[in-house]
């Protein structure tokens, strides 16, 4: 479901930002170079761009609900 893939994203999310996080001390202690770093990163927003997008469909499903079944279920 919708949900579970959003859940699956969020936590690949966190460990890209935890691993990108490593990867900044170790490069400011010389034990990685600009390279290594630049993977990471590209990890990193590339967990991101899939969590936004999971988000953005379980929002737009949520919406759609709303609508059908006139029944309010987001905050706005």
């Amino acid at each position: 479901s919708q949900l579970n893939v959003l859940k699956l994203r969020a936590e690949a999310l966190e460990l890209a930002n935890m691993q990108y996080d490593i990867a900044e001390k170790n490069f400011v202690n010389n034990t990685i170079n600009t390279g290594d770093l630049s993977v990471e990163k590209e990890r990193q927003s590339t967990a991101l761009e899939a969590f936004e997008k999971s988000r953005f469909e379980v929002t737009k499903s949520l919406m759609i609900l709303e609508v059908v079944t006139r029944t309010p279920i987001l905050k706005k």
